[in-house]
C-alpha cells in the first residue's frame, strides 16, 4: 500500500460538480466541494474492502449471479430496471446485449475507477454484466445529449470554438440514430432546445469563473500493491494557485450539499491527482 502520507504534501484538493440544468429555462450551476487526505484514506479502504469480492468474478470463474441484485445500501427499494434487467430477471436481453468478453477483463491486477465503485455500490450483479464485458446496444437519450455538450464545452474551452454550433452539430448526427432512447417526456427537440440553451450560456459563466485550465479528459491511475486505481475527469483548472477539478452533470435533479460532500466520484478523482505523484502505471 502507497504511504499516502509520504507521497502527498498537498493534503486536499477542491472539486467542483457543474450541473447542466435539464429544465425547461435551465441554468448551470456549480456546486464546490473539498476532499482532504482523511477522505482519500477512507476512499481506498472502500476499495479495499470491495476488492475480494470483485475478484471473485476476475479470477475465481464465479458466476455473475453469484452477485446480489440492486444497491448495497438499499436492498428494500425497488430495482432501478437497468440495461441489464431483461438479462437479471430472465436470461436473455433480446438484442441488448452487443457483446460478453472475460478474457479482456483479466489482469494481474484489477483494474478500479471512480464510476466502477459507484456501479458496484448501485448493483453489484450490474458491475458483474459491465465488467464482463456486457453492454446495452441503446443509451439513454440524457446521456448522449450530455455528451454533446461536453464536446461543446471543451471546444469553447480549449479551441475557443462556438459551444452552440458543436453541440448543435454533434445532436443533430443522433436524430436518426435507433440506438439512442428517449424518456416518456423527452424528444430529439426538446432536449436540442434545451442543450442550445445552456451552450449559450457556458462562455460567460466559464469567463466568470477566471479558471486556468491545466488539463481535459486527462487519464491518470495509481498503482497500489492489490490494484490500480484509474480515472479521467473531465477537467482540471487553476485559480490562485490551487487545483480545482471539474466535473459536468446534465441532469434534472437538484443537487444538494449533502450529495455533493458524500459522492465518490469526487473523492476518486482527488485520490487520483494527490497520489498520482507516485508510482503510476
Amino acid at each position: 500500500m502507497i504511504d499516502i502520507a509520504a507521497v502527498a504534501p498537498v493534503q486536499e484538493v477542491i472539486g467542483v460538480f457543474c450541473v447542466l440544468q435539464k429544465k425547461t429555462d435551465p441554468d448551470i450551476v456549480p456546486h464546490k466541494t473539498v476532499r482532504r487526505m482523511q477522505d482519500v484514506e477512507e476512499y481506498i479502504r472502500k476499495i479495499d474492502f470491495y476488492l475480494p469480492e470483485m475478484k471473485r468474478l476476475l479470477y475465481d470463474g464465479v458466476e455473475i449471479d453469484y452477485y446480489p441484485r440492486r444497491s448495497l445500501y438499499a436492498f428494500n427499494t425497488p430495482c432501478g430496471l437497468c440495461d441489464y434487467a431483461g438479462l437479471c430477471v430472465y436470461g436473455s436481453l433480446e438484442g441488448y446485449a452487443i457483446g460478453y468478453d472475460a478474457t479482456e477483463r483479466k489482469y494481474a491486477k484489477p483494474y478500479v475507477s471512480p464510476t466502477e465503485i459507484i456501479r458496484y455500490e448501485t448493483c453489484p450483479r450490474q458491475w458483474a454484466y459491465f465488467k464482463t464485458g456486457i453492454k446495452s446496444a441503446y443509451r439513454g437519450a440524457t446521456s448522449e445529449c450530455g455528451t454533446c455538450q461536453h464536446k461543446g464545452i471543451f471546444s469553447y474551452i480549449i479551441e475557443g470554438k462556438d459551444p452552440v454550433e458543436v453541440f448543435r452539430e454533434e445532436w443533430h448526427k443522433l436524430e436518426n440514430e435507433k440506438y439512442v432512447k428517449y424518456g416518456q417526456k423527452e424528444s430529439f427537440k426538446g432536449l436540442l432546445n434545451i442543450g442550445e440553451k445552456l451552450m449559450k450560456k457556458f462562455p460567460e459563466k466559464w469567463e466568470s469563473w477566471g479558471m486556468e485550465v491545466v488539463s481535459a479528459e486527462q487519464k491518470a491511475s495509481v498503482d497500489f500493491d492489490n490494484f490500480i486505481l484509474k480515472g479521467k475527469p473531465d477537467l482540471k483548472g487553476r485559480k490562485n494557485g490551487r487545483t480545482i477539478i471539474w466535473d459536468w452533470k446534465f441532469t434534472g435533479v437538484n443537487y444538494s450539499d449533502i450529495w455533493t460532500l458524500l459522492c465518490d466520484q469526487m473523492t476518486g478523482y482527488a485520490a487520483l491527482h494527490l497520489l498520482q505523484p507516485a508510482e503510476v502505471a
